[in-house]
């Protein structure tokens, strides 16, 4: 069914055609796992070749991705670009990552495409990323279709915020359901330093507009030991003064700028500094996300700790990614699985891509660590060529 290398690490091919359905549906549950109930979804009426939306499932239950612990997935985190306007020190090298040749990126079609097979497979919510999802061209209209697909309940975002102030109006009327913004530092002279840009004030202005028009914000923090970590109390500051959940996210050692495999700053050692500078951290009840939730008295927001290295949210990991270039990963840290745009341009159709995808999912890895050990060589890859 599935054709790999000789690493068995990348999906090249799949040859499964099957002709009941009966025989689809049994193809794209994962090996030993029967799918999850779900309620029927409508079927749609979709061009010759897209059996998965407007043959298989019509009237009959939808399939769920579900891995062999037992993990459902139903978040998609969906990169349209790999190109950036900043120069992060902790997502990319100095000199710029290598960027996909424009014509092997995503086209707005296959987007759409690959987004109504993975909704029909039980995703509901779907992230855009990038790069900086802004530095593509038609962003707007493509989150309107996007936001238009039958089966999707949540259509978030995240950005760095650079010259995007004048897009906020468009985005609650899309009805984006969340703004993830990216932001390490309040101060102009760090951020210069962190981002390669004096764009601060353009940031912060985004920010206050998001706010202004009701906009659900999260602003995610990554603590950079010399850089920021001296910021840690004044970043979350503003969560006691707005309505916003700000997250300190542990640097990733193992993406961009090749690191020692150690940091300085785990999510204890954060919760001791904001402990310290701000008052007792009370843990909010898990919500199913990557983030150990916070509330602190007096607060108007909360506090989020993202263990991006120490990676202990692993178990309720509920998202799959799809890189900028077609790639599909079952996680973050591990190797590409499948060339989804290859699948596309080869002529597979949605019930054989539906197979495959499931079948990545159902043999996906316990824990990051596992899935980076089959890394390989791509292991430093940047975070701007992966989405984030």
């Amino acid at each position: 069914m599935v054709e790999q290398d000789k690493q068995g690490a990348f999906v090249r091919y799949i040859l499964y055609y099957p002709e009941s359905e009966d025989l689809i549906r049994q193809s794209s549950e994962p090996k030993n796992l029967g799918p999850a109930p779900r309620d029927t979804v409508r079927g749609r009426q979709g061009k010759a070749g897209n059996g998965l939306a407007s043959r298989v499932w019509k009237g009959v239950p939808a399939v769920s991705l579900v891995d062999r612990f037992q993990r459902s997935i139903s978040y998609l985190r969906l990169s349209v670009t790999d190109r950036c306007n900043l120069r992060c020190r902790y997502c990319m090298p100095a000199d710029g990552p290598d960027l996909i040749p424009r014509e092997e990126l995503l086209t707005r079609e296959e987007l759409i495409r690959l987004t109504r097979i993975f909704l029909d497979l039980g995703i509901r919510k779907v992230r855009v990323t990038g790069g900086e999802p802004f530095m593509r061209g038609g962003l707007l209209d493509l989150l309107r279709e996007l936001r238009d697909l039958s089966g999707l309940d949540s259509l978030h975002i995240t950005t760095n915020g650079l010259g995007m102030a004048s897009h906020v109006p468009a985005l609650r009327d899309i009805g984006i359901a969340g703004v993830n913004l990216s932001l390490d530092t309040l101060d102009r002279h760090t951020f210069e330093k962190i981002t390669g840009r004096d764009g601060l004030d353009d940031v912060l202005e985004t920010f206050h507009t998001l706010l202004d028009h009701d906009l659900t914000v999260k602003i995610n923090t990554v603590v950079l030991g010399e850089w920021n970590s001296d910021e840690i109390g004044r970043m979350a500051r503003l969560a006691r003064d707005h309505q916003v959940e700000v997250r300190f996210i542990e640097e990733m050692p193992l993406i961009g700028i090749a690191r020692a495999s150690t940091i300085h700053w785990d999510q204890e050692r954060i919760i001791d500094r904001l402990t310290s500078e701000l008052g007792t951290l009370r843990p909010l009840p898990p919500n199913g996300g990557t983030a150990r939730r916070f509330t602190i008295a007096g607060f108007t927001g909360t506090i989020g700790m993202i263990a991006g290295h120490t990676r202990s949210f692993c178990s309720t990991c509920d998202r799959i990614r799809i890189t900028a270039s077609g790639l599909m990963k079952t996680c973050l840290y591990g190797p590409d699985t499948i060339d989804l745009k290859q699948m596309l341009q080869d002529g597979v159709d949605d019930n054989a891509i539906g197979a495959a995808v499931s079948e990545q999912v159902s043999n996906r890895s316990s824990d990051g660590f596992e899935a980076h050990s089959g890394c390989g060589p791509r292991a430093s890859d940047c975070m701007s060529s992966i989405g984030g």
